[in-house]
């Protein structure tokens, strides 16, 4: 789940947090400090046997996860950690609405931005 939230249960989870199927939050994603503004969209990369399988991609109204400066748009290794291979340079200058990743063509696993 995203959003402006700052806890999940009581833990510190900043703006994204992943819930088991019971409904209980999901203590392997751990975020860390997160985004510093909101996050309004997620996509996962599909499961390929590739590199990027169950990553996430995030958009939103944030100019750092973790500290790091991501400009409305970040990747998340399956943890929650942000993923430091994927650098966009200085983003987007403006907040990120959508985001889709591709699953089933040429462009499988490119993702596409929406602001």
């Amino acid at each position: 789940m995203t959003g402006d939230f700052t806890a999940v249960n009581a833990v510190q989870r900043n703006r994204i947090a992943r819930m088991d199927t019971n409904g209980v939050l999901d203590s392997s994603f751990d975020p860390g400090t997160g985004a510093d503004k909101f996050v309004s969209s997620v996509g996962l990369y599909p499961i390929t046997g590739g590199t990027n399988d169950g990553k996430v991609f995030i958009g939103g109204g944030f100019n750092s996860f973790n500290g790091v400066s991501r400009n409305f748009f970040a990747r998340l290794n399956t943890n929650g950690t942000l993923d430091l291979t994927f650098n966009p340079g200085t983003g987007a200058n403006g907040p990120v609405r959508a985001v889709a990743v591709y699953t089933n063509s040429s462009f499988s696993g490119k993702a596409i931005i929406v602001g």
